[in-house]
């Protein structure tokens, strides 16, 4: 994400489509990500968890995919992705029916975001050479 500019801007309310490729260019992997940050207010910042776990016979959850993404409010009303997009894998090898967004069977989705406070104001922003750093208050 082009930090320069202070990242890659999106609605307050939608979808993020994020589609991961292997070195050929085949997609691995494609998450579909709902928000809604209608209530952000100007230069704050907050985070999106997307989570799929496979669920065995006995009920027992473990995590295949986690994906994160950072989100920050400018003076105005318009919203960015910022800084980086961090995904997580399990090493277990994907077979070309796992590309599914949500409707994998035996797989249970959770989209995270933080609840108390939902949103931390920025008090500066440091410019560094490859990203922009936020710092919240201590």
């Amino acid at each position: 994400i082009n930090a320069e500019y202070g990242g890659y801007q999106i609605p307050r309310q939608g979808r993020i489509q994020a589609t991961i490729l292997d070195p050929d260019n085949n997609a691995i992997r494609i998450f579909l990500v709902s928000f809604d940050v209608r209530d952000m207010p100007p230069r704050c910042h907050t985070f999106l968890r997307h989570r799929i776990y496979s669920v065995n016979e006995q009920g027992k959850r473990s995590l295949m995919y986690h994906i994160h993404f950072r989100l920050i409010s400018g003076r105005s009303t318009r919203v960015y992705l910022h800084t980086d997009i961090r995904v997580l894998f399990t090493r277990r090898s994907v077979d070309s029916s796992d590309l599914g967004v949500t409707s994998e069977p035996g797989c249970v989705v959770e989209n995270l975001v933080p609840h108390n406070p939902r949103y931390s104001t920025i008090t500066r922003v440091k410019k560094h050479p490859c990203t922009t750093l936020i710092t919240a208050p201590s």
